[in-house]
């Protein structure tokens, strides 16, 4: 049995749409106004999911793995293994923090 705790900073995730939509309006940057489009009635109808090293991945938890060999026999050995994972945390911080 073993623990394991993992932090992966630069994470591929695409970027949170909210963080993006309001990126956009607060600082009118180009590329987040860019990523999204509106109809004339001024809906959302189209949101590019470009995938990026942005966000935090924060998780822990237990490995587990077992190994059964049976005796030996005239035709061979037969062997079982046994392998499970129990995640206790699983967080996803992303580039806005959230």
């Amino acid at each position: 049995m073993t623990f394991y705790r993992h932090t992966i900073d630069g994470a591929i995730h695409a970027p949170d749409a909210q963080a993006i939509l309001n990126r956009c309006i607060d600082s009118r940057d180009a590329v987040a106004c860019a990523s999204y489009t509106r109809n004339e009635r001024g809906q959302i109808i189209r949101f590019e999911d470009i995938l990026a090293n942005l966000g935090t991945i924060n998780t822990s938890g237990w490995d587990f793995s077992a190994h059964w060999l049976l005796p030996e026999t005239g035709w061979g050995q037969l062997g079982l293994d046994w392998k499970a994972t129990w995640v206790t945390r699983y967080e996803l911080v992303n580039e806005s923090g959230q």
